[in-house]
């Protein structure tokens, strides 16, 4: 293991401990609803940032991933559960392999 590797772990190491000491210490204070408003955004937003290149990334099989999206979509807007969604994208990735 390099010097490098070894230093990139120990600055990452930190800032992880100060995020959460950051986060411990607001105590018994609130944030302002705005404030709250971002956060309620940010695992939508993560996972958009996360699933979408693997749908229409390069040198993947578009096909087959769209459908599995709009499945799940569909799956989760019916319910409105996000296991249910998820089945839907599995299977509809599955049933696309099999037919394209």
């Amino acid at each position: 293991m390099s010097t490098n590797h070894v230093a990139l772990i120990a600055v990452v190491a930190i800032l992880t401990y100060v995020t959460r000491i950051a986060g411990l210490s607001l105590g018994n204070r609130t944030l302002p609803e705005s404030v709250k408003q971002i956060f309620d955004r940010v695992p939508v937003a993560v996972f958009a940032a996360l699933a979408v290149p693997g749908i229409f990334g390069p040198d993947v099989d578009v096909e087959p991933r769209v459908l599995a999206a709009i499945m799940a979509l569909i799956g989760y807007y019916a319910t409105r559960l996000f296991w249910v969604g998820l089945i839907a994208g599995l299977l509809g990735y599955a049933l696309a392999r099999s037919i394209l």
